[in-house]
């Protein structure tokens, strides 16, 4: 026997696909775009952590504020955000000191100080700073063509001086009793 087609069956399947792809475009639009955004957040995020933490040890090594800023804008150039290696000016480090009343509490931070022990590092994507903004890959799809974010990091160098003893003339050795 022949199998009769029931007719407007494949016509039913364009229209079904005409109505379908577009949304699922738009949907893989919208999740690459929020893919790239947090990327390039965590990159935001893991260079400005990096550029604090080298400034916040050069500081503890060489004790010379200048030192330290070159080695956080170091730091910053290797790494990338969103492909770009991300740029600091000197006005986005900031030395300062912290202190904590005890170990149960964070520390506090305040800019500037005569001994800073302390380096805070902001990492902008905005119009104004150096790196700029970051384009989305799918911009015309949402009227959206770019993004900014902001992370701060803080870097602290607590030094800390140990001695050990070591009484190798057995003169306390002896028994009490």
């Amino acid at each position: 026997r022949s199998r009769k087609r029931r007719p407007g069956r494949r016509g039913a399947i364009v229209v079904l696909v005409a109505i379908c792809l577009p949304i699922l475009l738009i949907m893989a639009a919208f999740a690459v775009n929020l893919a790239y955004i947090e990327l390039a957040r965590s990159e935001l995020r893991t260079a400005t952590d990096a550029a604090a933490r080298a400034a916040g040890r050069t500081l503890s090594l060489t004790h010379d504020p200048s030192d330290s800023v070159s080695a956080s804008k170091d730091a910053a150039s290797r790494n990338v955000v969103g492909g770009v290696p991300l740029r600091r000016d000197d006005s986005d480090i900031e030395l300062g000191t912290a202190n904590r009343a005890s170990d149960a509490v964070r520390f506090d931070y305040t800019p500037g100080g005569d001994q800073p022990n302390s380096v805070r590092v902001v990492g902008q994507l905005a119009p104004d700073s150096r790196t700029g903004v970051l384009r989305l890959p799918f911009d015309r799809v949402f009227n959206q063509s770019h993004f900014g974010a902001t992370k701060t990091a803080l870097a602290t160098q607590i030094d800390r001086d140990f001695a050990l003893v070591l009484d190798r003339s057995g003169s306390m050795a002896y028994d009490i009793d």
